[in-house]
């Protein structure tokens, strides 16, 4: 029901118009939670496939005979050689991992993007503000 027509409702029949009011409030905010809830879960499955694809990255990154390890918490330094075949490394394996950064840069600006609407309708929905 437009405005207009809720505001004319509301001289007639101020009871009713409250109600009809108040029925599409709770639309619009069950609305807004699904929307929520769908932001959130594609926040998440976003951030196991940006950590699968870091993982794929960091062993494509590596040759035959590269040690990988795993550090839950400090600090480390490495010092590491790399020999390659005349000199270059080779082009596929670049590839592959150009390929893979783009991919998870795409990944991270569409988290960031989710979750930056995620916090704006988390402060509109503390405010009392329906969209």
């Amino acid at each position: 029901m437009s405005a207009v027509k809720l505001a004319q409702l509301a001289l007639i029949d101020p009871k009713r118009a409250k109600r009809i009011w108040a029925i599409g409030s709770a639309r619009s905010k069950e609305r807004k939670m699904r929307y929520i809830v769908e932001c959130e879960r594609k926040v998440q499955t976003l951030q196991t496939e940006a950590t699968s694809l870091s993982a794929q990255l960091t062993l494509l990154q590596g040759s035959e005979g590269d040690c990988f390890y795993v550090v839950g918490s400090g600090e480390f330094e490495v010092l590491a050689t790399q020999e390659e075949k005349d000199g270059e490394v080779t082009k596929s394996l670049h590839e592959e991992d150009e390929k893979l950064i783009d991919k998870l840069s795409e990944k991270k600006s569409l988290l960031r993007n989710l979750h930056d609407v995620g916090k704006e309708m988390q402060v509109n929905n503390e405010s009392g503000a329906v969209s």
